[in-house]
Parts: structure tokens; C-alpha cells; sequence
């Protein structure tokens, strides 16, 4: 885990070191103490988490300036909200997001298969736009989102999760 991550949460194992390679059927368990409260709560690092993170850290070491056209670094508070909004919409075995820095300090998730894609720009804390392309049938939609995630939450379950891990 890289100085990044730590600074958003401090990672402890909880039984022996994580094993080489990632097993996306086994979630690794860790001990998660948030850098803010303080309290501790114990959840088991997905796959999907671990390729948040270690994409996050990358983005971060961007800095200002990334793209050679002025574009604000990804800002801390940014990666903090999307990491809590798909802690609330994915469940263990969603595919993680494709993730991409945004010129104003934002990220942008983005899911793509054959059935749809879901593109949700985090610009900063509360303020979201999502996008779906349900392919089969052409349907686009577009909306903001504050708080409120469980549409987005149904999506990633019907197109991007194993029917066998419908739970959130």
C-alpha cells in the first residue's frame, strides 16, 4: 500500500500478510481506522478496493499541471467521496472502475461492457453527474446526484456484479 493511501486510511492486517496475487473470489480481510474519526472499523478490502487505491495513489502523484494545460491536481476530498459513494453502491465482486483524472481536480469512474456503460464524474463532495448506455436498447440517461446513490447502486448490480454477489 503505497504513502497515499495511508493518508486516507491507516491499514493494519488482520490475520497473516496478503497473499502475492489478489484472489478477486477472496476478499483480503484488513483493519481500516479512518484518518478523520478515529474509530475503527474492520471491513474486508475487495478487489475493487485494492484497484481503487493503488489508482488513486497514481493519480495523486500527478500533481498540478498534469496534462501540460493547466489542469488542477485530483483533489483529496474528491477521491474521499467517491471512495465512500461506491463503499455504498458496489458490492464485493463489482468490477472496479476504469478511473480518470479530470482537469478541474475531479475523477471520473467508468464502467464499460457489452451490456452498458456508467460514467460518474465526482466532481467534489455532493456533487456527481452519472451517466448511463444501456446498449440493448439504445437508452441514455443522464443525472446529478448529491447523496442519493441506490440507482446508481441497481445499475452496477444488474450490469457490472456476478449474479451469485447481489448484495451491497
Amino acid at each position: 500500500m503505497n504513502a497515499y493511501a495511508r493518508q486516507l486510511y491507516d491499514f493494519e492486517q488482520l490475520d497473516d500478510p496478503a497473499p502475492a496475487a489478489v484472489d478477486p473470489a477472496k476478499p483480503q480481510p484488513i483493519s481500516i481506522t479512518k484518518a478523520a474519526s478515529g474509530a475503527p472499523r474492520a471491513v474486508k478490502l475487495t478487489p475493487w478496493h485494492i484497484v481503487f487505491l493503488e489508482k488513486i495513489a497514481s493519480l495523486v502523484n500527478l500533481g498540478r499541471d498534469w496534462d501540460g494545460r493547466g489542469s488542477a491536481a485530483v483533489r483529496a476530498d474528491a477521491v474521499v467521496f467517491a471512495y465512500s459513494m461506491l463503499q455504498s453502491s458496489m458490492a464485493p465482486a463489482t468490477t472496479p472502475p476504469a478511473i480518470v483524472p479530470l482537469g478541474h481536480g475531479g475523477i471520473s469512474l467508468n464502467w464499460s461492457n457489452a451490456a452498458a456503460d456508467i460514467e460518474v464524474e465526482v466532481v467534489g463532495p455532493n456533487d456527481v453527474v452519472i451517466y448511463y448506455l444501456d446498449h440493448a436498447t439504445g437508452e441514455e440517461h443522464e443525472w446529478p446526484s448529491a447523496t442519493e446513490f441506490s440507482e446508481l447502486s441497481s445499475l452496477l448490480r444488474t450490469a457490472f456484479t456476478p449474479k451469485s454477489d447481489y448484495r451491497v
